[in-house]
């Protein structure tokens, strides 16, 4: 048995795609599992109301992120490897520029934000939240494309520490910041370790993985320009991505109220859990795809082998304890979502061939039909929970289940015109 799993070990060590795939889904679980730990104890200290609202807000940053990468992180992904001796002013040039556009737009949004949002019209009532909606979203931004950056460089490993011990520093200031209990205070408790986190990354962790690497403010234009048209594509494929994932709360806390918002969230995060196997692959296989793209089809089957394997097993495991998973957050949450968690459940199957299919098309440079489908996602997701929501928030599993479903469609019918097959 012994020597069977150190030739196990010693194969995933040699092997990049798994030993990528391993790591990254570890992050993946870790930061998910984190999360998960993070918004069980906001539950125990604030009421649903407290967390809808906070949940609403942090959707907003999480969107105002998105938009302020432009892309960049999957450029650097692709280009990282070419970038030579120029590697350290490419890495900084991005971090300088969605840095800046995010503190922008975080300064906007503020602005504009209680004029489209009743809940952040209320929230913007708190002391604090204007300097912490900023701070929060700056944060975010640069943390997020680390995470990018660490994984070109081919250091999950560091990535997972990285993750971990922010989603660790999330829960003691969660406890710390009970004694004044507040959407604002959760959202301190959310982004406090995210500032420290970028801090250590940059002053500490890249300049070992990068000769001559020193944080500073950059803007490389030829190195920007390289990435410009690659990342453009990315860019709208992410914001259509993303938009459901945040929009979906500000739907749902309109409809049914903020409570409500906060028992989908915290079924969406054992959901999250649901789908690190087959994010995880899918990024291993762009990043190893677009190291050794001769390799692409037998890579490709081996990561859809692993990630639907493993992820219809975990989505059956979860359709018959959602109401246990969610009671531990309180028989309110129980109540509230274990119905539309055991439909999310089964979206996770379309979900994985969406994004090992995607992963592909990247790698092809296909970006295009990325576009389309996230768009397809985006649409159809919106539109029937518009329409279906008062349904009742189970609503919410079966609309991203079609959701889904018809952007594999579509992704599999642009597969078999690429390759005839």
């Amino acid at each position: 048995m012994l020597t069977f799993v150190q030739a196990w070990y010693r194969r995933i060590r040699s092997d990049h795609l798994i030993a990528g795939s391993s790591y990254l889904a570890a992050n993946t679980f870790a930061v998910t599992g984190l999360g998960v730990l993070f918004w069980w104890s906001a539950a125990r200290l604030y009421p649903p109301e407290s967390i809808g609202l906070a949940v609403v807000a942090i959707s907003t940053v999480q969107l105002i992120t998105t938009a302020a990468q432009m892309g960049l992180g999957y450029g650097v992904i692709r280009f990282l490897p070419e970038a030579g001796a120029e590697a350290a002013m490419l890495l900084n040039s991005v971090l300088t520029v969605a840095g800046g556009l995010a503190l922008t737009l975080a300064a906007l949004a503020l602005v504009a934000g209680p004029h489209l949002s009743p809940e952040l019209g209320r929230l913007s009532q708190s002391g604090g939240y204007g300097v912490m909606f900023i701070l929060m979203t700056v944060s975010l931004a640069l943390f997020q494309l680390l995470d990018q950056m660490l994984t070109a460089l081919r250091a999950s490993r560091v990535l997972l520490w990285k993750n971990m011990l922010t989603g660790l520093g999330r829960v003691g200031l969660l406890a710390l910041a009970s004694v004044r209990p507040s959407p604002t205070m959760v959202m301190i408790a959310f982004a406090l370790p995210l500032v420290l986190a970028v801090a250590a990354t940059t002053l500490l962790v890249l300049p070992r993985q990068i000769a001559g690497y020193a944080p500073r403010p950059a803007f490389h234009v030829a190195r920007l320009r390289q990435v410009s048209g690659y990342s453009a594509n990315s860019y709208a494929g992410n914001l259509l991505h993303d938009l459901p994932y945040q929009a979906l709360p500000h739907l749902i806390a309109n409809q049914l109220g903020a409570a409500s918002a906060a028992y989908f969230y915290i079924a969406w995060n054992i959901f999250s859990m649901l789908t690190t196997v087959s994010a995880s692959v899918s990024l291993s296989l762009f990043v190893e795809g677009s190291r050794e793209a001769g390799r692409l089809a037998q890579l490709r089957t081996r990561a859809l082998g692993v990630a639907l394997g493993i992820t219809a097993a975990m989505a059956l495991a979860v359709m018959v304890a959602a109401d246990l998973l969610l009671g531990i957050f309180g028989p309110a949450y129980a109540a509230g979502g274990a119905a539309a968690l055991r439909w999310l459940a089964v979206a996770t199957l379309p979900a994985a061939l969406v994004y090992l299919l995607t992963a592909t098309q990247r790698i092809r440079k296909q970006l295009g039909s990325i576009n389309i489908a996230f768009g397809l996602i985006a649409l159809v997701s919106l539109l029937l929970a518009q329409l279906s929501l008062q349904r009742g928030l189970f609503m919410v599993g079966i609309v991203w289940g079609v959701a889904q479903s018809a952007a594999a469609a579509y992704l599999l019918l642009i597969r078999k015109r690429q390759t005839g097959s």
